[in-house]
């Protein structure tokens, strides 16, 4: 696999004492939340948890706000060109903690999202994304000029009215609808299209078999997944750490071995399983996977 290259981007990895002191100050946070954890009763990511989580917070937030209106250009509306704050952030990219500012980790999503999804994702004349929140990866592929056909699917209605909003003000052709990745009855017809996912398995640990199986259904022509696979992770300081991360909040950890599963039953191909190495939280490593149905 043809990998991104990150020399041109501009980040300060933390030095060794830094470091140190990142990884021993989360490491008692998390030793101090999976305590809490155990007395509180095992946490559960429930689809209750996630539409709290997702639906009346985080895409109402975007909704409210309409930040797109300050913007003429779909580019300048993703890299928030007008935000006067440009605050470092602690990010991950290639195996490194580093800080990073908020507009060159922008630019940076914008161009790795764009770089793999060209070299994976052309193989239909239309794209689709599952789960597609408020549009972020639809809009990015957009600043590039994406030459196929694209759609976005997502279950919570304020995500579907942000991206409604967004497509009529920057006038673009992208086509949503709604759908429950958990429920077949609403599930749209993915035949032939190039699928992809970003961040959204992540949430659904408890349904990923069902989620597979209903993709696999719909007869897409291929499939790309860019979730964190702590299936793919090693036993490194910082690896370790993420792996307790994601227990304590009950994310995605069994993607890889349920796919692993299907092809074992010949109903899809595992062509690529690859770590990427980057993240805006440290915490939340982006891997890809792709895979085709056998028909």
């Amino acid at each position: 696999m043809e990998r991104f290259s990150t020399n041109s981007i501009k980040l300060k990895p933390l030095g060794k004492i830094k470091s140190k002191f990142f990884y021993a100050r989360n490491s008692m946070q998390m030793f101090a939340q999976n305590k809490k954890s155990e007395l509180n009763g095992d946490f559960k990511r429930t689809a209750n948890v996630t539409k709290h989580d997702y639906h009346a917070k985080l895409w109402k937030n975007v909704y409210d706000k309409k930040k797109w209106l300050e913007y003429d250009s779909i580019l300048d509306f993703i890299l928030d060109s007008k935000n006067p704050s440009d605050n470092e952030q602690t990010s991950y990219i290639d195996n490194k903690i580093c800080k990073i500012s908020r507009s060159e980790y922008a630019r940076f999503r914008k161009d790795i999202l764009n770089f793999y999804i060209n070299q994976y994702g052309n193989s239909s004349q239309t794209l689709v994304e599952l789960g597609c929140g408020w549009g972020l990866n639809l809009w990015t592929l957009l600043t590039d000029n994406y030459p196929k056909k694209l759609e976005g699917y997502e279950l919570s209605e304020n995500g579907l009215n942000t991206c409604k909003e967004i497509a009529n003000h920057f006038q673009c052709d992208v086509k949503f609808e709604k759908i429950d990745l958990t429920d077949h009855s609403t599930f749209p017809s993915l035949e032939k299209k190039s699928v992809f996912t970003f961040h959204v398995l992540e949430q659904l640990k408890h349904n990923t078999s069902k989620v597979i199986e209903n993709i696999l259904k719909s007869n897409p022509d291929s499939v790309i997944h860019f979730e964190p696979v702590p299936e793919l992770y090693s036993n490194s300081e910082h690896e370790k750490l993420v792996k307790q991360f994601i227990r304590y909040m009950d994310y995605q950890d069994n993607l890889l071995s349920t796919l692993q599963k299907f092809e074992k039953d010949g109903k899809l191909i595992i062509e690529e399983s690859e770590r990427l190495h980057f993240a805006a939280n440290p915490f939340f490593e982006t891997c890809l996977i792709k895979w085709t149905p056998i028909t």
